[in-house]
Parts: C-alpha cells; structure tokens; sequence
C-alpha cells in the first residue's frame, strides 16, 4: 500500500534516531514536507536529514521539557510553514529502575521525568 502525503507538513518529535527517523523518511518518502525535533544528537539529525531526500525538510533542535524553547520553536516553525498538518509525538527518555526495587519516591521521580 502506498501512501500519498505530498504537501503535507509533517511534525516529528524525536526524529533524529530508530522509530522517528524511520517515520521522518517514510513521510519523506511519501511527499510529505518534514520537520523533526531532536534533543542532543547532532550528528543523527544531520545524517537522518541528508537521508530525507528532496522537499522541503528541516531539522531543530528542541529539548521539550523546557517550555520557552518550545515557544521559540513554534515562531521559527510559522515563518517556515503555512500550517502543520501531522503531528507525529514520538520523543521519549527512558529512565531506568525497578520497579519493584524501588521506592515510590525514586519510581515517581522517574515517571515524572519520563512524562517531562
């Protein structure tokens, strides 16, 4: 089966590595003009945005648990595009610990910091 999206802006957090690059180059791959967000990895974003193909793509580094930057973002996203059309909210940390070794306080910590 394949997918049209040509014209359509694509928003990807978390784009730069495993699930969302691949999701960035299939929305690529199927004409969609793609925007992803990437926090530290500028050597992954830079390697997955050459792999992006012809349109219009764009990479931004963004870390999404601060609240300003993601004012910033929005600006810059506006004067590149017209409208966003998908969002794609892939970003994510994994904080490692058991559960059932750890107190609710380091286990809610964590989860508090995941959702961050």
């Amino acid at each position: 089966m394949k997918f049209d999206f040509a014209n359509k802006n694509v928003l990807i957090t978390g784009g730069s590595r495993g699930i969302g690059s691949t999701t960035a180059k299939l929305f690529a791959a199927s004409g969609a003009n793609v925007t992803f967000t990437y926090n530290s990895n500028v050597e992954a974003a830079e390697q997955t945005l050459a792999e992006l193909g012809m349109g219009k793509h764009n990479s931004y580094q963004l870390d999404l648990a601060d609240p300003t930057a993601i004012a910033r973002f929005f600006v810059w996203y506006q004067e590149r595009y017209e409208r966003l059309d998908i969002l794609v909210n892939n970003a994510a940390v994994h904080l490692p610990h058991h559960v059932v070794e750890s107190d609710f306080e380091t286990w809610q910590q964590c989860w508090n910091d995941t959702l961050r």
